[in-house]
């Protein structure tokens, strides 16, 4: 899930999926965290050696469903959030 936008592409996770990541582009929340997802991608880049010890829980879209990764945040017909608890 990485950013698809002008001054972002390809370097930070999209704010949809991955909200209150360090690696979200632009959001500065005092509700930042390190999940294992971001620790993951830094081990794959093989410049790290990652101690998953640190990671820290992340809820974000927790027990949604592929719903919330698939369908629109709002939605088009009622102009309501399908994910009220989220946005």
């Amino acid at each position: 899930p990485i950013e698809n936008s002008v001054y972002t592409t390809g370097s930070h996770w999209e704010f949809k999926y991955l909200n209150y990541e360090y690696m979200n582009a632009g959001l500065y929340s005092s509700q930042m965290y390190v999940s294992q997802f971001t620790l993951a991608l830094m081990e794959d880049s093989g410049w790290y050696l990652i101690d998953y010890d640190y990671a820290e829980r992340y809820t974000w879209g927790q027990d949604q469903g592929c719903s919330f990764i698939n369908d629109e945040c709002i939605s088009t017909s009622t102009q309501q959030s399908n994910f009220p608890q989220f946005w």
